[in-house]
Parts: structure tokens; sequence; C-alpha cells
């Protein structure tokens, strides 16, 4: 293969990933409108699950709270009138019946708790990998404008050739870039989506 094939295959290849990597900044540059898309209904979601564990646990420590006395108990004399001294009420928050409530609570709302942490974490993670896919193709499109002006300007237009590693290289780089734009963000927010939407459908389900 002669240098000039060579070359016109990497402005060939720069060119359509160019291409390519415009139309996905146009999808995906602007992160708030695939997060409103994405995240819909997420936030209203994580309030709902607050409120009804936040609910279920108030209702739990009230019903234990009932039992304990607000005032100290006072102890009569032998003349049945006069206190001879008063008992003292004993801290709820290290008692057996507060710790034994909370256990079932927590027992009880198990799958509540666990649904809340994973939408959090699907939701971070959502927005982790959001962020990365727009700063990679952000990343791509600089680096397919350097190596598109590099590659014509001095080949074509200076004529002083750059040696064959300066065109692998090139095409490795751009390479590897696109393999870890599909291969990492566009995954991961996928699954992180699905995430979301196995609990929208668990909790807001008709």
């Amino acid at each position: 293969m002669t240098h000039e094939d060579l070359l016109n295959i990497t402005l060939q290849v720069h060119g359509a990933v160019l291409l390519g990597a415009l139309a996905g900044w146009y999808k995906y540059g602007d992160r708030s409108d695939i997060l409103a898309k994405s995240q819909e209904g997420t936030e209203s979601l994580l309030s709902k699950l607050r409120m009804m564990i936040s609910r279920d646990l108030t209702d739990a420590i009230k019903t234990v709270l009932a039992t304990v006395p607000s005032n100290p108990q006072l102890i009569l004399g032998p003349d049945g009138k006069n206190p001879v001294y008063s008992e003292k009420v004993s801290n709820f928050l290290e008692s057996e019946r507060f710790r034994q409530a909370v256990r079932d609570y927590i027992d009880l709302e198990a799958d509540a708790i666990s649904d809340y942490r994973l939408l959090m974490h699907a939701r971070t993670n959502w927005c982790l990998w959001a962020r990365v896919l727009s700063w990679s193709i952000l990343a791509l499109i600089i680096l397919q404008v350097l190596f598109l002006v590099g590659h014509g300007f001095a080949d074509r237009i200076l004529g002083n050739p750059l040696p064959n590693w300066c065109t692998h290289g090139s095409l490795s780089i751009t390479g590897i870039l696109v393999l870890f734009v599909f291969c990492l963000p566009f995954p991961i927010m996928l699954r992180s989506h699905n995430a979301i939407i196995q609990q929208k459908v668990k909790y807001d389900a008709p």
C-alpha cells in the first residue's frame, strides 16, 4: 500500500468518525435534555419512597414510645401522701424496646430501604457516565479535527508526508476512543436506566 493510499484511508476514517461524533454530540452533548428524559419521575419516586420509609418508621417508634411514662414515678411514703423519692424515667433510646422496634422495622421495610438505595445508586451512576460520555465525544471531535488538519495540511497542502507511524497512531487512538465510548458509557448508562425503570414499574404501576 502506497503512502497516498494510506493517507486517503486515514482521511476517510477520520472524516467519517468526525461526522459520527458530531451527530453523537448533537444528541448526547446537552446532558440536560437526556437527563430530563431518562430521569423523568425518578425524583418523585425517591420522594415517595422517603415518605413511605419515614412514615412507617414514625409509626413503629410511636407505638413503643406510647408505653414510656412521660413523667417520673413518685414513690409515696408510709403515710400514702408524701412522696419519698421519684423514680427516674430511663433513656428510651437505650432501651431494649427501642432496639427491638428498630429491628422489627428493618425486617419489615428491608425491601423498600434496599430499593431506595438501588434507585439512588442507579441515578448517581447514570449521571456520572452521562458526563463521561459527553466529554468523551467532545474529545473525539477535537482529536478528529486535529488529525484531519494535521494529515491534510502537512501531506496535501505542504507536500511534506508524515511518517507512517503518525498515521497508524492517529487511527489507533481513534479506534481506542471509539471502542471506549461504545463499550463503557453506553452499556453502563443503559444498565442504570433499566434499574430505574424497574423501580418505577414496581412502585408507580397502577
